[in-house]
């Protein structure tokens, strides 16, 4: 298989040789349907070189940008982190593409001495080396002072919501968990709702979203599989059927139109703050996973982190949720759900609300016994029977009740949901 693959529409095929010429001459083997042998069924063989593709290059025109099979391809090597966009004219390139620098070969003759030619052959280079990473500057801080109005919304799960109202503006919450509970995945479906309650509002604003835990691509995947019911783990691996493509451009052209601005480069409290108050868009609510990442190991670090963003949430007048960590010491234990005492001093202390994740099924998990035995049948059952069962704990609320919260985790979609159905 080959180490790139070229998608591009019948009408920039000169580009695509051109294109083609150019990596293999740099020493990668490429990839595009000239390449077809005869007697290879046509899909088949697409297929097949896309998903094994380390690189997929995507030259974006006037002409591909229209193309549903273009963006299928694309869509499918943004799942799995092999996108290599290239922009052949001014188009505007939708979610989630527009979250992946373009090399820019308008202008381009064909020849080698191109600095739009040098960037897409240093994004192949990242990609074939699995170590693709998506850098920006940090923002400086706006010379003038922004003015704010109060930013509350629903958290989109009917249960949590008469629970604790809502996200109310100039608060901080925290969603804390052990790993593999799903803290990323229910602060993204928290993102999704509120950018479409942004949407259907007519606001300007939009929800800033610092996926520091993991690169934004992952994010992206998630948002695909959550908002169109697709298979998260399909997605990553390239397995989109051609049934399937449509249904993706359609949905990755919804995501577009909803305000959801992703960053994965902030490294420091510093720059993170920066960019939430030089946003050209007014923040309607920031997302931040996960905390830890900005206040280090040690607990003063992470207490100055927390007042610094319950500062920042009252300034921009919008809610801050952030995901955290939670001791060892509950795995000790046998009621593993979340307590407010596993939850660090500093964040108990600063945090407006601190919602708690638990699925039994994680734990179950890890204690599976010999197939075949008695005690696995018995075991399986109690893994069927808690499937898709999850609490979202509350911990803690200033001015309300704290308890539990059922809700069901879709594992295939990655999407947290009420128990009568979609959320």
């Amino acid at each position: 298989m080959a180490d790139v693959f070229i998608s591009y529409k019948r009408e920039d095929q000169r580009w695509a040789a051109a294109v083609d010429t150019a990596l293999k001459n740099r020493g990668f083997s490429v990839w595009w349907d000239p390449s077809i042998q005869a007697g290879e069924y046509f899909d088949e063989s697409i297929e097949r070189e896309l998903t094994a593709a380390k690189a997929v290059v995507v030259l974006w025109s006037n002409s591909s940008i229209k193309s549903q099979w273009v963006k299928a391809e694309a869509i499918s090597a943004f799942g799995r982190g092999a996108l290599v966009s290239a922009r052949l004219d001014e188009v505007e390139l939708g979610f989630p593409f527009q979250v992946v620098q373009a090399a820019n070969l308008r202008g381009w003759n064909g020849k080698s001495e191109h600095p739009g030619l040098t960037d897409l052959v240093d994004g192949v280079s990242q990609k074939v080396r699995r170590e693709a990473r998506i850098t920006a500057s940090l923002a400086e801080a706006p010379e003038e002072p922004r003015k704010y109005e109060d930013s509350s919304w629903s958290t989109g799960l009917s249960d949590l919501d008469r629970m604790i109202g809502n996200f109310a503006a100039g608060s901080l919450i925290v969603v804390a968990a052990r790993p593999s509970m799903g803290k990323s995945a229910l602060v993204s479906k928290f993102a999704l709702n509120v950018a479409r309650q942004v949407t259907d509002s007519k606001s300007e604003a939009a929800v800033l979203y610092f996926s520091l835990d993991s690169p934004v691509d992952d994010f992206g995947v998630t948002l695909l599989a959550m908002a169109g019911r697709f298979s998260a783990h399909r997605l990553r691996r390239g397995k989109i059927s051609r049934a399937e493509y449509e249904a993706l451009a359609d949905t990755a052209q919804a995501l577009n139109e909803i305000p959801i601005e992703i960053d994965d480069s902030s490294e420091n409290l510093d720059g993170l703050v920066a960019k939430v108050l030089d946003s050209t868009r007014t923040p309607a609510m920031v997302v931040i996973d996960s905390i830890t990442m900005l206040g280090g190991a040690s607990g003063g670090d992470l207490k100055e982190v927390g007042k610094r963003l319950k500062l920042l949430a009252r300034q921009i007048r919008a809610p801050i949720v952030v995901t955290a960590g939670i001791s060892e010491d509950v795995e000790s234990r046998s009621d593993k759900r979340p307590r407010l005492s596993d939850v660090s001093n500093e964040l108990q202390e600063l945090a407006d609300c601190v919602l708690g994740l638990y699925r039994e099924r994680v734990y179950l998990e890890r204690e599976e016994p010999e197939e075949g035995t008695n005690p696995h049948f018995a075991w399986q059952r109690q893994m069927d029977g808690c499937l898709r069962a999850a609490e979202i704990v509350v911990l803690k609320q200033r001015q309300g009740p704290v308890g539990r919260v059922r809700v069901q985790f879709v594992y295939d979609y990655l999407s947290f949901e009420d128990l009568g159905g979609n959320s």
